[in-house]
C-alpha cells in the first residue's frame, strides 16, 4: 500500500480511533507516519488530560513507535523543512513531517481533527483531510477495511 498518513497527536489522543487507525495500518491499508515531536504530544496530553500516567503514556508511544518502526519522519529532516512553513505555527512540524516523508508521487495525507488551513510553503501540497473512511483514496480497500474493522471489534 502506498497511501501513507501523518497521524496528528489529536487523532492519537483518543483510544478508539488510535486503535482504528492503527489496526488499519497494520492490515497494510496505509502506512502511518509522525514524528518524535508528534508522539511526545501524544504522551503529554494522555497525562495532561487525566487519560493515564507519565509511565503508561510513555508505554503507548513507545509500543507504537516498535510496532511501526517505518512511521517515524526523521527529526533532522523536519528541522531543516519548518522554519519555511507558513501555516499556523503549532502546526508546522506536522506539515513538515508530511513534506519530509511524502512519497514518490508527491502526495500525503495529513489526518487531524481540528480545522487546519491549508497556508503554506506552495511547493509542499499534501492534503489535508479529516480522519475519515469515506475517503475516496480508501474506497478500492472498502472491504479489506470491513474485515479490518471487524477483527478489532472482535478482539
Amino acid at each position: 500500500m502506498s497511501l501513507q498518513a501523518v497521524l496528528d497527536a489529536n487523532v492519537l489522543l483518543p483510544a478508539p480511533l488510535r486503535g482504528t487507525l492503527l489496526r488499519l495500518a497494520e492490515a497494510d491499508l496505509y502506512v502511518p507516519r509522525w514524528s518524535e515531536r508528534i508522539l511526545d504530544e501524544v504522551a503529554k496530553n494522555l497525562v495532561e488530560s487525566g487519560r493515564t500516567d507519565t509511565a503508561r503514556a510513555a508505554r503507548v508511544t513507545e509500543t507504537m513507535a516498535a510496532a511501526f518502526p517505518e512511521a517515524m519522519a526523521p527529526t533532522s529532516v523536519i528541522s531543516t523543512i519548518e522554519p519555511a512553513m507558513t501555516n499556523d505555527p503549532k502546526d508546522r512540524h506536522v506539515l513538515a513531517a508530511a513534506v519530509g516523508v511524502r512519497g514518490r508521487d508527491g502526495s500525503i495525507e495529513v489526518f487531524l481533527l481540528r480545522g487546519y488551513r491549508q497556508n503554506h510553503e506552495p511547493t509542499a501540497e499534501p492534503r489535508i483531510n479529516r480522519p475519515s473512511l469515506a475517503s475516496p483514496l480508501l474506497w478500492p480497500q472498502l472491504e479489506q477495511i470491513r474485515l479490518a474493522l471487524q477483527r478489532l471489534h472482535m478482539r
